[in-house]
């Protein structure tokens, strides 16, 4: 709550400056600066409201209500007519000034005049609309962007992170130790002593983590809280596996209440995995450490899931025999995301159709199911993950198709 008001106060504080210079502007360097409107400067101040209103009614009425619900043609209307108000009222503000400046120009070339007027301030106003449209439109794809990322993560359990080549790897939320920030980047440091560079702030990437799992530290360290072998009140410490030893993070007085009241939540599950030692460890709770061999997972049976000819192995709780009369779909026994569903849906269906020519290939999944490139890719790695779909053919022509039934192995 205390970051969302600071957030906001610093946006409120960004846009008064930005006003401010917009009035300074206009006051001393505005084309409509004839001399005489210099007695009458409060209408400068006056036609910056109308921009003002004009671009508010489009941030935070018309874009959400008309163009983000694909109403694209009411909203270029309503924004059109938002601006030639906006143009008009400012034009009928200053034309008494402007009238008084023009009084010595040959009446034929006066209504050339007023229509050059009119035609900047229209402009002008055009400007400050596409400035704040682009801005906007940026803002909510950044934020659709990390409410997918957040609901991947939530539904896997793992985080997506790019690599050098341009590849994504999957990383488990329990195999990250903890995230460091050095200048731009956010470095995360795996249990296993690797570590990945991802551009972008730490608080940019807390919100990519699913709710209680992640703990903020310090302004430089993000830590995963089932990886916390103990605390104090000044630090904490996480172990690694290739050092063999737990790394100390300082905990800094800023964010000592709220860890502190974070790790007192999971003292019941520290206390419940120490007096039942074969308890499964939760993800939200302090995990408990040991070197012990036996405490090491037993690993799941391999079966098969006999439905739409797709096998799917090491996934549900309870095995399916051949025999079996209990028929499971696997998009229910995977828990994917809604998208990742679609995207399968789409890829089936796609191939099944005789009459499309083309491969099923990532522009043509986007095409079909109206999101990003780079969404669809997201998805297809969880699918492929999970062993749902299949690539075949060359790199260049060839497409993406659902697994077919396989047999079990032992």
């Amino acid at each position: 709550m205390r970051t969302n008001t600071k957030k906001t106060l610093l946006n409120s504080f960004i846009h008064l400056v930005f006003w401010a210079g917009v009035c300074y502007f206009f006051t001393y360097f505005s084309f409509l600066r004839p001399s005489t409107i210099m007695a009458a400067l409060y209408k400068e101040f006056v036609s910056v409201l109308f921009i003002i209103a004009m671009v508010y009614l489009n941030y935070f009425y018309l874009i959400p209500q008309f163009f983000q619900t694909g109403k694209r043609k009411q909203y270029w209307l309503f924004a059109l007519f938002s601006i030639a108000i906006a143009g008009t009222g400012e034009f009928v503000l200053v034309l008494p000034e402007v009238h008084k400046c023009l009084n010595s120009i040959p009446l034929e070339l006066f209504s050339t005049v007023l229509r050059t007027f009119l035609f900047l301030i229209i402009l002008r106003d055009i400007g400050f609309f596409l400035f704040f449209f682009l801005i906007k439109v940026y803002h909510d794809l950044i934020i659709k962007y990390t409410h997918e990322k957040q609901m991947i993560s939530a539904a896997t359990h793992a985080i997506f992170i790019s690599l050098k080549n341009g590849a994504m790897k999957e990383v488990k939320i329990t195999e990250i130790a903890y995230i460091s920030q050095e200048k731009n980047y956010s470095y995360f440091y795996l249990i296993d002593g690797l570590r990945y560079p991802q551009y972008g702030s730490l608080s940019e990437t807390e919100q990519l983590f699913p709710e209680n799992t992640c703990l903020r530290i310090n302004k430089s360290n993000l830590v995963i809280i089932s990886n916390i072998v103990s605390y104090n009140k000044t630090s904490l410490q996480i172990n690694l596996k290739e050092k063999g030893l737990p790394v100390t993070l300082k905990i800094s007085e800023k964010y000592r209440g709220t860890v502190f009241s974070t790790l007192n939540k999971h003292k019941e599950q520290l206390l419940q995995n120490k007096s039942n030692p074969n308890a499964k460890n939760n993800n939200s709770g302090v995990k408990r450490w040991s070197n012990r061999k036996n405490d090491t997972p037993k690993k799941e049976e391999k079966y098969v899931v006999n439905l739409q000819d797709i096998a799917l192995e090491n996934h549900v709780a309870s095995p399916i025999t051949e025999n079996s009369s209990q028929q499971i779909s696997v998009l229910e026994a995977v828990e994917l995301h809604k998208t990742s569903k679609t995207i399968f849906n789409f890829i089936k269906d796609y191939n099944n159709d005789v009459t499309n020519k083309k491969r099923c290939r990532v522009p043509t999944i986007a095409e079909g199911v109206n999101l990003a490139q780079r969404t669809v890719e997201t998805h297809i790695l969880i699918l492929k993950e999970h062993h749902l779909i299949e690539y075949r053919g060359a790199p260049r022509n060839g497409g993406y198709y659902v697994v077919e039934k396989q047999e079990a192995t032992d």
